[in-house]
């Protein structure tokens, strides 16, 4: 049957809905309403995504940093020279009891005829987060093995492992336990300064006159420059030979200075390592070759792990002899420091140890 209202043209439009019904946008969609308590919660839901992200991310770091660092202890290691001690000789190094929280290291700076003519005992005091720093003056007049009484700068050390004496002679006579040993001549320490791309040091106007004046670096340094840097901000920006030449300062005043200016420059390079960590990078891979050590590879490799954890140790300094625990003498000809063993040996386990 035909339909006539089937034949009629659909006017669609009338099926669509009006133009307002058609308002999508925000006004139009239903708002959630929460409460105080909800948008509290969400906000703190959305600081622990944050926060979350932000530990990830120092996760990755700190485990790329432990890499690249494990990457260079094992370089370090290899690179350094190891040379364990005599056994003789560590037997009674290692005597005297100690704290198993604190390694003590006897650094030794070797002369060209192979004597430790700089002497430093370095103490890490895991305990209280402290690195405690010791000169041993070098006229100071100590007994050998043998019985005999000579100048602790007379112990003959080499690269063949002979550093032991020198840490057996310091044991002995100032009733302190050497763990190990560290030797280095004075190109290898220049060096590792270079390697750090040198260092800023405290130093007084007649330091700077007698560096420019009586040494063969007066060929190269200007002393009006190094005074300007030194009237600026009381340091004088040194390579590794030049801060070489300041440690071995000796005849401006005494013994017991030429002490003082060691520390000083150690001082110095761990403040340019708490500066900028990543020196750490060529020192490790370029300036060690020259190093030897008693260490055993394991225990290089924990040392370097370290590194940029004792940087920021505290720093504490002391000396051998102690103020008013010896007097100066003339005995055949050589000027020496005759120290009472005793009282030296007592500040100095107090100093190391806290006894």
């Amino acid at each position: 049957m035909h339909n006539d209202e089937f034949d009629k043209e659909i006017d669609w439009q009338a099926f669509a809905p009006p133009p307002e019904a058609m308002n999508y946008g925000e006004d139009a969609l239903p708002k959630l309403q929460l409460d105080a308590k909800q948008q509290k919660k969400l906000k703190r839901s959305g600081r622990r995504r944050i926060v979350r992200h932000v530990m990830l991310w120092l996760m990755i770091v700190l485990l790329a940093l432990s890499g690249t660092i494990a990457a260079l202890a094992f370089v370090a290691a290899g690179r350094m020279n190891i040379a364990p001690m005599d056994s003789t000789h560590a037997g009674i190094a290692r005597r005297p009891a100690s704290s198993a929280l604190v390694t003590t290291i006897l650094v030794l700076g070797v002369d060209d005829g192979h004597r430790a003519d700089a002497l430093m005992l370095v103490s890490i005091d895991h305990r209280t987060a402290t690195l405690r720093l010791t000169s041993i003056a070098r006229d100071t007049l100590v007994r050998f093995p043998c019985g005999a009484m000579h100048r602790i700068n007379e112990t003959k050390v080499g690269r063949n492992g002979s550093g032991s004496l020198a840490a057996r002679i310091v044991a002995e006579n100032f009733s302190i336990r050497i763990d190990h040993y560290i030797m280095l001549d004075y190109n290898a320490f220049a060096d590792i300064i270079d390697a750090m791309g040198g260092i800023a040091v405290p130093m007084t106007a007649r330091e700077i006159n007698y560096l420019t004046s009586r040494t063969w670096l007066r060929r190269y340094l200007n002393a009006n420059d190094l005074h300007r840097q030194m009237e600026q901000d009381g340091t004088v920006w040194l390579n590794g030979q030049a801060a070489q030449m300041f440690t071995r300062i000796r005849t401006l005043d005494d013994d017991f200075m030429r002490g003082s200016r060691q520390r000083i420059v150690v001082n110095a390079m761990l403040q340019r390592l708490r500066q900028n960590p990543l020196l750490l990078v060529p020192l490790m891979t370029n300036a060690l070759p020259g190093v030897y050590t008693s260490m055993s590879t394991p225990r290089v490799m924990s040392l370097a792990l370290g590194a940029p954890l004792f940087a920021v140790y505290r720093v504490a300094e002391h000396r051998i002899p102690a103020p008013g625990t010896f007097r100066h003498e003339t005995r055949r000809g050589q000027f020496v420091t005759v120290a009472n063993f005793a009282d030296n040996a007592r500040l100095l386990r107090a100093f190391v140890y806290g006894e």
